[in-house]
């Protein structure tokens, strides 16, 4: 039976807040992939509507901000929010509605907004898409009939990419001149087992210390 506060925004937002929260140290980023958002508005907030009718994905978001920041869409990955929005209906409404894409293009300004901000890095992003590609070769070892069946996007390729590269970057510390900042931890939220493979053996590498990534559903599911 299920519990009464499933169908709560606020139970459903507190509980993915915890399990991104865990262990991310004093400067963490946060990225969202479209299989995420996808869910956030088609599985959370529709099933909360159930129960509350004025529920949004605006709220949903408010709420995740107030807890979970900074949040983060990197350009690639905006740009296939978009295509979902514009070319992907379910029972004739987009898959990612436009007021949804209007909170996710302002996620995809702050990355830029971050970018400009950096004042170094560890890694290139060549380096990091070299490791990244070695470890989705490597995540997929044992199940080599998956890589055929449903290999890994380039979608997926740039995301890992970009949040790996963005864990070696450092910021400066306020207005202390000449002081700096590392990112302490980047996490990926997503349902997509290749990422969720791929950053399971990149975690384990020395380049990988500090990158996340956090599977939506599951946390929901409270598994």
């Amino acid at each position: 039976m299920a519990r009464k506060d499933t169908f709560c925004l606020e139970h459903r937002v507190d509980t993915l807040a915890n399990a991104l929260l865990q262990t991310v140290g004093e400067n963490p980023i946060f990225f969202i992939d479209t299989g995420a958002a996808i869910d956030f508005e088609r599985t959370d907030v529709k099933e909360c509507k159930l129960k509350d009718s004025k529920a949004t994905i605006r709220q949903f978001y408010e709420l995740l901000e107030a807890r979970v920041r900074p949040i983060y869409v990197s350009e690639h990955v905006y740009n296939e929010m978009k295509f979902h929005c514009d070319c992907h209906k379910i029972n004739g409404l987009p898959e990612i509605s436009k007021e949804h894409l209007e909170r996710l293009n302002t996620y995809n300004r702050n990355y830029c907004e971050f970018l400009k901000t950096i004042s170094g890095n560890g890694i290139s992003l060549d380096e990091s898409e070299r490791h990244v590609r070695e470890a989705s070769v490597i995540s997929l070892e044992k199940n080599p009939k998956k890589s055929v069946r449903d290999p890994i996007s380039e979608n997926d390729i740039g995301l890992m990419t970009t949040a790996l590269w963005a864990l070696h970057t450092t910021i400066p510390y306020g207005s202390v001149k000449g002081k700096q900042r590392k990112i302490s931890s980047s996490t990926i939220i997503s349902p997509d087992k290749h990422i969720l493979l791929t950053v399971g053996v990149l975690s384990k590498d020395f380049y990988g210390r500090g990158l996340r990534a956090v599977h939506n559903r599951e946390v929901q599911n409270g598994r």
